[in-house]
């Protein structure tokens, strides 16, 4: 429902809602008190809390924001769009099929990213920071850029990243000093640093 504030679509109803965002809505916030799960459709910036959001975006829409807590939240970013997504301590899973996206996830969450630009150039790359122990980075056509650090709490990088896996084609990879990371599908060893390199 509006909630009086300009562009803004406010989530109240405890159980959850279904939200089609219409014209004149720039942003979507979500209110502490809604412990049911949100589904979003259109284009628009997302704020939410701890709940289960699952968010299906529009072809062509303008850069997006997503910053959403620890719920199990799903995002599906339609081709020619661009987005920053920050995820926090849930099961999630990102389709970034746009341009110059970036997604963050959280440090105690376990995420699945499917990265895939469709521009070879590096000029409209993807960007994944993963700071799970349980992360899962898929890297389609275009680039990504990926970086792994450790999560908060963590005493080395080792044990942030055990079971992280990285795979694609498109990569460049950033990791900390003395980090083991088994990549998958990678056509070019030289482009990762820092950790063995399995094909």
């Amino acid at each position: 429902m509006p909630s009086g504030n300009t562009g803004e679509l406010a989530v109240t109803s405890p159980g959850g809602a279904d939200v089609a965002v219409g014209p004149g809505y720039s942003y979507v916030a979500i209110d502490q008190t809604v412990t049911g799960p949100v589904t979003i459709s259109g284009a628009a910036n997302v704020f939410a809390g701890n709940q289960d959001v699952t968010y299906y975006g529009a072809p062509g829409s303008a850069r997006t924001l997503f910053a959403l807590g620890d719920g199990n939240d799903l995002v599906g970013l339609p081709g020619g769009t661009s987005a920053v997504v920050a995820l926090g301590w849930g099961i999630d899973t990102v389709f970034a099929n746009g341009i110059n996206t970036s997604v963050s996830t959280g440090s105690g969450g376990r995420s699945l990213i499917f990265s895939d630009s469709p521009d070879n150039t590096g000029l409209n790359a993807n960007f994944v920071l993963t700071q799970g122990a349980a992360d899962t980075i898929v890297a389609g056509e275009g680039q990504t850029v990926i970086t792994i650090a450790a999560p908060e709490g963590a005493t080395g990088a080792q044990d942030a990243l055990d079971s992280a896996i990285v795979t694609g084609a498109g990569l460049t990879a950033t990791l900390p000093d003395g980090t083991t990371i088994i990549f998958q599908n990678v056509t070019d060893p030289n482009q990762i640093h820092n950790q063995s390199f399995v094909s």
